[in-house]
């Protein structure tokens, strides 16, 4: 295989934003690229051979010359590192700061998005298309996790979420679309008059809330409309619009979505004769497209590409060599949130100085409307660096790295710094199971703490809340907080992680094959060291290389130092 033409294989899957934006940067760089469909109707994201590619389970994937790069981001990232041509990302520190920032933001609204597609959209899909015995049979052909398994219940009884769930999902997204609205005024792409990456993220996602009954008008956010109009007529995203997309788009324009979402909550007696002939025209073409249409969950077939070796590339043009700014930043953060506690503990690593800025997490003050204007992701940590800001935990250690003339964190080729990148987002796959219990375990006690009674508490939250966060806030003081999986679902999902974790370690003294620890060892590291006092009981089972692992890491960052001086923070 010649430097020229590499071999590029993309594990794909039919209606993916995540597997979309990767294929729009293949494209966008002119790199030649082979396909391989995931079947995620017959759950072949679930399947062990697919696993031992990417463990996280999910879409897209991709392998280059024999390498495996897993998360979106990552993959894009990577595109930028080993073929600097025609790059995506941008060059200077402050644009490559935004850039990622708003990768922040499609990140933190996937997380609302996601609940919110299930809930409107696919479980009266799987409803209507198949029996709950049905559903299960072809889930166990494929896993017999038991908190999938619970997963796959919860779709089809209706029991994601809440009506009142929904509505607060759909304004919190709305919130988000606002201050896309405002990031586009005066500017022809997010980052001015250059299209970049940041486009490439937000687009798939933004694309799809039509399908969650969030249309975008030009009346109410005419900048977001002009937006993903003329990139609709990009080249690249016309060819990769899928066959879901276009199905899901007649179903909206048809008005056959709303009458599937009808039917999934009425009896049969509540339809009419016309409803339940269309209704019958609709269940077959929705079984055959679900997977259940008379035929097992497809196994994978032949082996998938394992990680092997690739072509190492020169240290990534971006990290300059240029006189690079001094002085105290200042990081904008909770103490209790695991991404604030990385980037201190990177920022001593390091050498850097830094104050830190309490962003008190439970009265939500990363939703209030200071905080917002810095970050508009209203995902914490934050970093300010002068006038400049970034988000986002490795948007913040890259930064810190190139301040510090240091790659040791991020590694200094192009395959390294993937590894490291990879089981970082390994690790912030863990949030969405750890975030709840951070609030019920270590931030509830907080606010029970500071105040009297929830009026007391609800009078001090930031008065331009919305909806959707006073709503969320309220729930942790009560302690009925919503969590997808419910909690010993989401107990068996970190079990899952933390049993990979200890695979890992097994024959390596660090995740990412490096000589030193690297950025994921730290992140990783400091979020199991606070397993325990979250509510997870990260000991069970006894797991030696995890322990051997977390002991280096603390000699080596000198973290109990670290805890201690967090400690004197919130005392």
């Amino acid at each position: 295989m010649t430097a020229s033409r590499p071999d590029l294989l993309l594990f794909d899957a039919d209606g993916s934003p995540c597997a979309r934006r990767v294929k729009i940067s293949l494209i966008e760089k002119g790199l030649r690229f082979r396909t391989h469909r995931v079947d995620l109707a017959g759950l072949e994201q679930r399947h062990p051979a697919y696993l031992a590619v990417n463990p996280n389970g999910l879409v897209p994937t991709l392998v280059h010359n024999g390498f495996s790069i897993w998360e979106s981001n990552v993959i894009t990232e990577y595109l930028d590192d080993a073929f600097p041509e025609k790059p995506l990302y941008p060059a200077t520190a402050a644009e490559r700061a935004q850039a990622k920032g708003w990768q922040t933001t499609e990140l933190a609204l996937a997380k609302t998005f996601r609940p919110l597609m299930y809930s409107k959209m696919l479980g009266p899909m799987v409803r209507l298309a198949a029996s709950l015995d049905e559903v299960l049979d072809h889930a166990k052909q494929v896993t017999d996790d038991p908190a999938f398994l619970d997963w796959e219940r919860k779709v089809w009884r209706l029991e994601v979420l809440t009506e009142e769930q929904e509505r607060l999902c759909a304004v919190e997204l709305t919130g988000y679309l606002d201050r896309l609205e405002a990031g586009l005024q005066g500017r022809k792409y997010l980052l001015g008059e250059s299209f970049t990456t940041a486009d490439i993220s937000m687009f798939p996602r933004v694309r799809m809330y039509r399908y969650v009954n969030l249309p975008i008008s030009a009346a109410m956010h005419p900048n977001v409309r002009r937006w993903l109009d003329m990139l609709e007529r990009r080249p690249s995203f016309k060819r990769t619009q899928s066959q879901a997309e276009r199905g899901m788009d007649v179903l909206m324009r048809s008005g056959a979505m709303k009458l599937i979402q009808h039917a999934a909550r009425h009896s049969k007696a509540e339809q009419t004769l016309w409803q339940r002939f269309v209704l019958s025209l609709l269940r077959p073409v929705l079984r055959r497209v679900l997977g259940y249409a008379g035929r097992a969950s497809r196994r994978t077939r032949g082996a998938f590409p394992v990680c092997q070796s690739s072509p190492r590339t020169a240290q990534p043009a971006w990290f300059p060599a240029d006189t690079r700014p001094t002085g105290t930043v200042d990081v904008l953060g909770d103490p209790e949130d695991i991404g604030t506690v990385t980037v201190l503990a990177a920022c001593r690593a390091l050498g850097i100085a830094y104050r830190l800025k309490v962003v008190d997490a439970s009265l939500m003050e990363q939703r209030s409307a200071r905080y917002l204007a810095t970050c508009p992701s209203g995902e914490l940590p934050a970093l300010k660096d002068g006038a400049l800001v970034i988000n986002g935990v490795g948007a913040i250690v890259d930064h810190l790295c190139v301040r510090g003339g240091d790659a040791s964190l991020i590694g200094g080729d192009a395959e390294l710094r993937a590894r490291i990148r990879m089981w970082h987002a390994f690790d912030s796959g863990m949030h969405k199971e750890a975030r709840p219990f951070m609030y019920r375990h270590a931030l509830r006690p907080r606010m029970q703490t500071r105040f009297a009674d929830e009026a007391e508490f609800l009078a001090a939250l930031p008065a331009e809340l919305s909806a959707a966060d006073r709503g969320w806030i309220r729930s942790v003081w009560r302690d009925d907080l919503r969590i997808d999986m419910g909690a010993a679902g989401a107990q068996a999902v970190m079990t899952g992680k933390l049993d990979k974790l200890e695979a890992r370690l097994a024959d390596r003294r660090y995740l990412a094959d490096s000589d030193k620890p690297s950025f994921a060892d730290l992140a990783l590291g400091l979020r199991v060291m606070r397993l325990d006092r979250h509510g997870f009981d990260a000991r069970e089972g006894g797991r030696d290389n995890i322990d051997r692992w977390l002991i280096e890491l603390n000699e080596h960052f000198d973290l109990d130092g670290l805890w201690s001086s967090l400690e004197a923070v919130a005392a």
